[in-house]
């Protein structure tokens, strides 16, 4: 960070400027929040020192792995470049309005658990090593209280141009529609989360998770009908669900979230068995697109019955569809 005519935060905006492909991270002591707020706006993750070796070995093994799911260069190219998602313009004043009330972290941060783009960035922050949390943040909420108002101030600004930026009346009336559904998956795979005893942590992340499982497609700016993804797909690689996932785990995200996002139409293929959010996303997609398929901007999710019967669940899908919405 600290570096004669050029600190770190400005070598890795000419990076991302220029080679774009690039994923960039920090390692250093710097202990200024100002430069420190102003580096992570352009790197994916800030590890701070001391880092044990072998902490900084699994951060490379896992973004190498990430890769894996994204092997096109020009796609990887333009993932890689962005400092953060579109938010909505609406959530985006709420919060603004909110900040000037006075109102507090806790529920600055329910308002921002609405929009993926806040979500991602609140999350992306709360998590690097720079702050210090001592275990994972799934939830906005507790994220905004950790962070603080201060903090929350810095990351609007840094959000302001996504919030005011448009690609056109029909791209917008597509991202209201996404945007509409990713929040339906989310509050319903909170509900599952809960129904099955999840973790406080896991129900977080469920809800993270489904907000955040469809951020591929609005990441490229794809029309929802001509989703990259059919049911016979024999990979994740450079689909929707891949891309996101690639990119969020470039973030810094949790391995939970990352993992509900890159197999939610295939759960079979991950690697990580046993309940999960990525159970908790793929079953409410599944649901809602059973009981209302007109609404889904995606092509239909098809239940993999095989993972269904595999965790034992059968029985409580039949339930849960006998009672919906849970």
């Amino acid at each position: 960070m600290r570096m004669p005519f050029m600190d770190g935060a400005e070598l890795l905006r000419q990076v991302q400027k220029e080679h774009p492909s690039v994923i960039r991270l920090i390692l250093s002591g710097q202990s200024d929040q100002e430069s420190a707020y102003r580096a992570v706006g352009y790197a994916h993750q800030y590890l701070s020192k001391p880092c044990e070796p072998a902490n900084l070995k699994a951060t490379f093994k896992r973004l190498h792995h990430l890769c894996t799911l994204c092997d096109t260069e020009s796609v990887r190219s333009v993932l890689t470049g962005l400092r953060g998602l579109p938010t909505q313009p609406q959530v985006y004043q709420e919060v603004c309005t909110a900040l000037r009330e006075g109102s507090s972290p806790k529920a600055i941060g329910s308002i921002m658990a609405h929009d993926p783009g806040m979500t991602s960035r609140i999350l992306q922050l709360v998590n690097s090593s720079f702050f210090g949390p001592r275990h994972t943040i799934n939830s906005v909420e507790l994220a905004a209280e950790y962070l603080g108002i201060e903090v929350i101030k810095v990351l609007m600004e840094s959000l302001d141009h996504c919030s005011r930026a448009t690609h056109g009346e029909d791209a917008d009336v597509a991202h209201e529609r996404l945007w509409k559904h990713s929040l339906a998956v989310a509050t319903l795979a909170k509900a599952i989360a809960q129904d099955l005893h999840f973790s406080p942590a896991l129900i977080d992340a469920a809800f993270a998770a489904g907000l955040l499982h469809d951020v591929g497609m609005l990441l490229l700016g794809m029309e929802p009908e001509a989703a990259p993804h059919s049911a016979e797909q024999e990979s994740v690689v450079n689909s929707h669900a891949g891309m996101g996932a690639y990119l969020l785990g470039l973030w810094g995200l949790s391995d939970p979230i990352v993992e509900a996002v890159a197999y939610h139409h295939e759960p079979h293929r991950c690697i990580q068995r046993g309940l999960s959010p990525l159970t908790a996303v793929h079953l409410a997609e599944a649901l809602l697109s059973a009981s209302s398929p007109g609404e889904n901007p995606v092509k239909l999710l098809r239940r993999d019955d095989a993972y269904v019967e595999a965790l034992g669940l059968t029985q409580q899908v039949k339930q849960w569809e006998r009672n919906f919405p849970i």
